[in-house]
Protein backbone atom coordinates (compact mmCIF):
# COMPACT_ATOMS: atom_id res chain seq x y z
CA UNK A 1 0.00 0.00 0.00
CA UNK A 2 1.30 3.48 -0.87
CA UNK A 3 2.31 5.59 2.10
CA UNK A 4 0.86 9.07 2.60
CA UNK A 5 3.89 10.85 1.14
CA UNK A 6 3.66 8.90 -2.11
CA UNK A 7 -0.10 9.41 -2.27
CA UNK A 8 0.51 13.17 -2.22
CA UNK A 9 2.11 12.81 -5.65
CA UNK A 10 -0.89 11.14 -7.25
CA UNK A 11 -3.66 12.84 -9.17
CA UNK A 12 -7.03 12.99 -7.44
CA UNK A 13 -9.94 13.76 -9.76
CA UNK A 14 -12.12 15.35 -7.15
CA UNK A 15 -11.79 19.12 -7.57
CA UNK A 16 -14.95 20.87 -8.80
CA UNK A 17 -16.59 17.57 -9.61
CA UNK A 18 -13.54 16.28 -11.46
CA UNK A 19 -13.79 18.87 -14.27
CA UNK A 20 -10.36 20.45 -13.76
CA UNK A 21 -7.88 19.61 -16.54
CA UNK A 22 -4.58 18.45 -15.06
CA UNK A 23 -1.09 18.39 -16.47
CA UNK A 24 0.98 15.40 -15.44
CA UNK A 25 4.68 14.78 -14.91
CA UNK A 26 4.35 11.04 -15.41
CA UNK A 27 3.08 8.00 -13.54
CA UNK A 28 3.80 5.99 -10.45
CA UNK A 29 3.77 2.25 -11.03
CA UNK A 30 4.07 -0.91 -8.96
CA UNK A 31 3.49 -4.55 -9.75
CA UNK A 32 3.33 -8.16 -8.56
CA UNK A 33 4.44 -11.10 -10.72
CA UNK A 34 3.20 -14.61 -10.00
CA UNK A 35 4.95 -17.85 -10.87
CA UNK A 36 2.99 -18.80 -13.98
CA UNK A 37 4.16 -20.98 -16.87
CA UNK A 38 4.03 -19.52 -20.37
CA UNK A 39 5.14 -21.20 -23.60
CA UNK A 40 7.19 -19.20 -26.12
CA UNK A 41 4.30 -19.15 -28.60
CA UNK A 42 2.00 -17.81 -25.87
CA UNK A 43 4.60 -15.19 -24.89
CA UNK A 44 4.92 -13.97 -28.49
CA UNK A 45 1.12 -13.77 -28.75
CA UNK A 46 0.81 -11.81 -25.47
CA UNK A 47 3.52 -9.38 -26.59
CA UNK A 48 1.63 -8.69 -29.82
CA UNK A 49 -1.67 -8.31 -27.99
CA UNK A 50 -0.16 -5.85 -25.49
CA UNK A 51 1.66 -3.87 -28.18
CA UNK A 52 5.07 -4.55 -26.62
CA UNK A 53 8.17 -4.21 -28.84
CA UNK A 54 9.57 -7.60 -29.82
CA UNK A 55 13.06 -6.53 -28.69
CA UNK A 56 11.96 -7.22 -25.10
CA UNK A 57 10.99 -10.82 -25.83
CA UNK A 58 13.09 -13.20 -23.72
CA UNK A 59 15.56 -15.43 -25.52
CA UNK A 60 14.30 -18.86 -26.61
CA UNK A 61 14.22 -21.21 -23.64
CA UNK A 62 17.61 -22.80 -23.05
CA UNK A 63 17.65 -26.55 -22.36
CA UNK A 64 20.42 -26.21 -19.78
CA UNK A 65 18.50 -23.40 -18.06
CA UNK A 66 15.41 -25.66 -17.96
CA UNK A 67 17.58 -28.42 -16.48
CA UNK A 68 18.88 -26.12 -13.75
CA UNK A 69 15.40 -24.78 -12.99
CA UNK A 70 13.95 -28.30 -12.75
CA UNK A 71 16.72 -29.64 -10.51
CA UNK A 72 16.52 -26.56 -8.28
CA UNK A 73 12.94 -27.61 -7.48
CA UNK A 74 14.37 -30.63 -5.63
CA UNK A 75 15.72 -28.45 -2.84
CA UNK A 76 13.86 -28.50 0.48
CA UNK A 77 14.84 -27.32 3.94
CA UNK A 78 14.06 -28.23 7.54
CA UNK A 79 11.87 -31.25 6.89
CA UNK A 80 11.12 -32.71 10.35
CA UNK A 81 12.32 -36.26 11.03
CA UNK A 82 11.80 -37.28 14.67
CA UNK A 83 14.10 -34.96 16.65
CA UNK A 84 16.13 -34.11 13.55
CA UNK A 85 15.67 -32.18 10.33
CA UNK A 86 16.38 -33.15 6.72
CA UNK A 87 17.61 -30.75 4.04
CA UNK A 88 17.78 -31.64 0.36
CA UNK A 89 20.49 -29.66 -1.43
CA UNK A 90 21.41 -29.45 -5.12
CA UNK A 91 25.09 -29.07 -5.96
CA UNK A 92 26.52 -28.57 -9.45
CA UNK A 93 29.73 -30.61 -9.68
CA UNK A 94 30.54 -30.60 -13.42
CA UNK A 95 29.88 -28.08 -16.18
CA UNK A 96 31.77 -28.48 -19.44
CA UNK A 97 31.09 -28.49 -23.18
CA UNK A 98 29.54 -31.95 -23.03
CA UNK A 99 27.61 -32.29 -19.78
CA UNK A 100 26.27 -30.59 -16.69
CA UNK A 101 26.14 -32.83 -13.63
CA UNK A 102 24.27 -32.04 -10.44
CA UNK A 103 24.11 -34.02 -7.22
CA UNK A 104 21.12 -34.21 -4.91
CA UNK A 105 22.46 -34.18 -1.37
CA UNK A 106 20.59 -35.31 1.73
CA UNK A 107 21.74 -33.43 4.80
CA UNK A 108 20.53 -34.36 8.28
CA UNK A 109 20.93 -31.79 11.07
CA UNK A 110 19.90 -31.58 14.70
CA UNK A 111 17.81 -28.85 16.33
CA UNK A 112 20.92 -26.66 16.58
CA UNK A 113 21.64 -27.11 12.86
CA UNK A 114 24.70 -29.28 13.53
CA UNK A 115 25.28 -31.62 10.59
CA UNK A 116 24.80 -35.29 11.43
CA UNK A 117 24.74 -36.77 7.94
CA UNK A 118 25.69 -35.62 4.44
CA UNK A 119 25.24 -38.03 1.55
CA UNK A 120 24.62 -38.05 -2.20
CA UNK A 121 21.22 -39.59 -2.92
CA UNK A 122 20.97 -38.90 -6.66
CA UNK A 123 23.07 -37.81 -9.62
CA UNK A 124 21.44 -35.98 -12.52
CA UNK A 125 23.29 -35.65 -15.82
CA UNK A 126 22.39 -33.24 -18.62
CA UNK A 127 23.86 -34.09 -22.04
CA UNK A 128 24.32 -31.04 -24.23
CA UNK A 129 24.47 -33.03 -27.48
CA UNK A 130 20.89 -34.29 -27.41
CA UNK A 131 19.56 -32.19 -24.48
CA UNK A 132 18.56 -35.34 -22.60
CA UNK A 133 18.89 -36.03 -18.89
CA UNK A 134 19.90 -39.17 -17.05
CA UNK A 135 18.94 -39.77 -13.42
CA UNK A 136 20.86 -42.12 -11.14
CA UNK A 137 18.90 -42.72 -7.94
CA UNK A 138 20.97 -43.79 -4.92
CA UNK A 139 18.05 -43.70 -2.51
CA UNK A 140 16.28 -40.37 -2.94
CA UNK A 141 12.97 -41.73 -1.58
CA UNK A 142 10.94 -40.64 -4.60
CA UNK A 143 12.43 -37.14 -4.77
CA UNK A 144 13.50 -37.53 -8.40
CA UNK A 145 10.47 -39.50 -9.62
CA UNK A 146 8.92 -36.57 -11.50
CA UNK A 147 12.12 -34.79 -12.47
CA UNK A 148 12.11 -35.79 -16.13
CA UNK A 149 8.55 -34.57 -16.72
CA UNK A 150 9.36 -31.36 -14.82
CA UNK A 151 12.39 -30.81 -17.06
CA UNK A 152 10.23 -31.26 -20.18
CA UNK A 153 7.69 -28.78 -18.79
CA UNK A 154 10.38 -26.18 -18.07
CA UNK A 155 11.97 -26.88 -21.46
CA UNK A 156 8.81 -25.55 -23.07
CA UNK A 157 7.81 -22.72 -20.74
CA UNK A 158 8.92 -19.45 -19.17
CA UNK A 159 8.18 -18.78 -15.51
CA UNK A 160 7.71 -15.82 -13.18
CA UNK A 161 11.44 -15.19 -13.02
CA UNK A 162 11.54 -14.59 -16.78
CA UNK A 163 8.57 -12.22 -16.56
CA UNK A 164 10.19 -10.23 -13.73
CA UNK A 165 13.32 -9.89 -15.86
CA UNK A 166 11.23 -8.55 -18.76
CA UNK A 167 9.55 -5.97 -16.51
CA UNK A 168 12.85 -4.82 -14.98
CA UNK A 169 14.44 -4.46 -18.43
CA UNK A 170 11.53 -2.46 -19.84
CA UNK A 171 11.32 -0.15 -16.82
CA UNK A 172 15.09 0.43 -16.87
CA UNK A 173 14.69 1.87 -20.38
CA UNK A 174 12.12 4.37 -19.08
CA UNK A 175 14.53 6.25 -16.77
CA UNK A 176 12.61 5.38 -13.58
CA UNK A 177 13.06 7.05 -10.22
CA UNK A 178 12.45 4.94 -7.12
CA UNK A 179 9.64 6.63 -5.18
CA UNK A 180 10.34 4.64 -2.00
CA UNK A 181 13.72 3.89 -0.37
CA UNK A 182 12.86 0.19 -0.26
CA UNK A 183 11.92 0.16 -3.95
CA UNK A 184 8.76 -1.40 -5.36
CA UNK A 185 7.16 1.89 -6.45
CA UNK A 186 8.64 3.77 -9.41
CA UNK A 187 8.05 7.10 -11.10
CA UNK A 188 8.07 6.96 -14.92
CA UNK A 189 8.31 10.24 -16.90
CA UNK A 190 5.32 11.09 -19.07
CA UNK A 191 7.16 10.61 -22.38
CA UNK A 192 7.21 6.83 -21.71
CA UNK A 193 3.46 6.63 -21.05
CA UNK A 194 2.61 4.56 -24.13
CA UNK A 195 5.28 1.96 -23.35
CA UNK A 196 4.29 1.90 -19.68
CA UNK A 197 0.65 1.18 -20.53
CA UNK A 198 1.75 -1.58 -22.92
CA UNK A 199 3.82 -3.12 -20.12
CA UNK A 200 0.84 -2.87 -17.77
CA UNK A 201 -1.32 -4.72 -20.29
CA UNK A 202 1.35 -7.40 -20.82
CA UNK A 203 1.74 -8.12 -17.11
CA UNK A 204 -2.02 -8.43 -16.69
CA UNK A 205 -2.23 -10.75 -19.71
CA UNK A 206 0.40 -12.88 -17.96
CA UNK A 207 -1.84 -13.10 -14.85
CA UNK A 208 0.16 -10.59 -12.84
CA UNK A 209 -0.82 -7.30 -11.22
CA UNK A 210 0.37 -3.92 -12.49
CA UNK A 211 -0.88 -0.54 -11.33
CA UNK A 212 -0.26 2.97 -12.64
CA UNK A 213 -1.25 6.29 -11.12
CA UNK A 214 -0.73 9.70 -12.76
CA UNK A 215 1.42 12.28 -10.96
CA UNK A 216 0.10 15.85 -11.01
CA UNK A 217 2.46 18.55 -12.28
CA UNK A 218 2.61 20.70 -9.15
CA UNK A 219 5.40 22.15 -7.01
CA UNK A 220 5.02 19.52 -4.29
CA UNK A 221 5.38 16.70 -6.81
CA UNK A 222 8.42 18.30 -8.44
CA UNK A 223 10.12 18.81 -5.07
CA UNK A 224 9.58 15.23 -3.99
CA UNK A 225 10.71 13.72 -7.29
CA UNK A 226 13.75 16.02 -7.27
CA UNK A 227 14.69 14.69 -3.84
CA UNK A 228 14.07 11.02 -4.74
CA UNK A 229 15.96 11.26 -8.02
CA UNK A 230 19.00 12.85 -6.36
CA UNK A 231 19.02 10.13 -3.69
CA UNK A 232 18.88 7.43 -6.36
CA UNK A 233 21.68 8.88 -8.52
CA UNK A 234 23.94 9.48 -5.51
CA UNK A 235 23.42 5.91 -4.32
CA UNK A 236 24.27 4.61 -7.81
CA UNK A 237 27.41 6.77 -7.94
CA UNK A 238 28.50 5.52 -4.51
CA UNK A 239 28.04 1.88 -5.51
CA UNK A 240 30.06 2.37 -8.70
CA UNK A 241 32.83 4.25 -6.87
CA UNK A 242 33.04 1.45 -4.30
CA UNK A 243 33.44 -1.13 -7.08
CA UNK A 244 36.23 0.93 -8.65
CA UNK A 245 38.03 1.32 -5.31
CA UNK A 246 37.81 -2.42 -4.69
CA UNK A 247 39.61 -3.08 -7.98
CA UNK A 248 37.04 -3.38 -10.74
CA UNK A 249 37.53 -5.94 -13.49
CA UNK A 250 37.65 -4.81 -17.12
CA UNK A 251 34.03 -5.90 -17.67
CA UNK A 252 32.88 -4.10 -14.51
CA UNK A 253 34.69 -0.93 -15.57
CA UNK A 254 33.15 -0.99 -19.06
CA UNK A 255 29.74 -1.42 -17.43
CA UNK A 256 30.40 1.56 -15.13
CA UNK A 257 31.46 3.70 -18.11
CA UNK A 258 28.21 2.85 -19.90
CA UNK A 259 26.15 3.44 -16.76
CA UNK A 260 27.78 6.83 -16.16
CA UNK A 261 26.87 7.90 -19.71
CA UNK A 262 23.31 6.77 -19.12
CA UNK A 263 23.20 8.68 -15.81
CA UNK A 264 24.15 11.89 -17.62
CA UNK A 265 21.20 11.41 -19.96
CA UNK A 266 18.90 10.69 -17.01
CA UNK A 267 20.07 13.82 -15.22
CA UNK A 268 19.41 15.98 -18.29
CA UNK A 269 15.97 14.44 -18.71
CA UNK A 270 14.95 15.04 -15.08
CA UNK A 271 16.48 18.53 -15.12
CA UNK A 272 14.13 19.46 -17.95
CA UNK A 273 11.15 17.52 -16.59
CA UNK A 274 11.35 18.99 -13.07
CA UNK A 275 12.74 22.40 -14.06
CA UNK A 276 15.46 22.01 -11.42
CA UNK A 277 19.21 22.58 -11.46
CA UNK A 278 21.05 19.25 -11.18
CA UNK A 279 24.58 20.50 -11.89
CA UNK A 280 25.79 19.08 -8.58
CA UNK A 281 24.90 15.57 -9.79
CA UNK A 282 26.66 16.18 -13.10
CA UNK A 283 29.78 17.16 -11.17
CA UNK A 284 29.62 13.95 -9.13
CA UNK A 285 29.34 11.86 -12.30
CA UNK A 286 32.36 13.72 -13.73
CA UNK A 287 34.33 12.83 -10.59
CA UNK A 288 33.39 9.19 -11.16
CA UNK A 289 34.64 9.45 -14.75
CA UNK A 290 37.91 10.95 -13.47
CA UNK A 291 38.36 7.88 -11.27
CA UNK A 292 38.00 5.65 -14.33
CA UNK A 293 40.52 7.73 -16.31
CA UNK A 294 42.93 7.54 -13.36
CA UNK A 295 42.64 3.74 -13.26
CA UNK A 296 43.29 3.52 -16.99
CA UNK A 297 46.38 5.72 -16.72
CA UNK A 298 48.01 3.36 -14.23
CA UNK A 299 47.04 0.29 -16.27
CA UNK A 300 44.66 -1.14 -13.72
CA UNK A 301 42.10 -2.03 -16.38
Amino acid sequence: MLNLQIKDLAAVDGINGGNVKRNFLGHLCWYTIYDVKVTRDEMIKKFAEAGMPAKYLPNPISAVDAFRRATAELEENRLPSHDKFVNYLVREVVCDKNVVIRHLIKEVVDAKNVRLEYSKVAEIIFRREDESIKIIDYGANGKVANLESLYKEYRNSYNGQHIRRIVRTVLADMNPAAARPSGGVYFIPLQYEEGLFALEKLVKLLQGEFFTMPVIDQEKSRDMLYQKFKEQIRENIKQMADILKAGASKNETVKIINESKKMFEQIREYEELLNRDLNDLKTEVEILKDQIVSLRSINMI
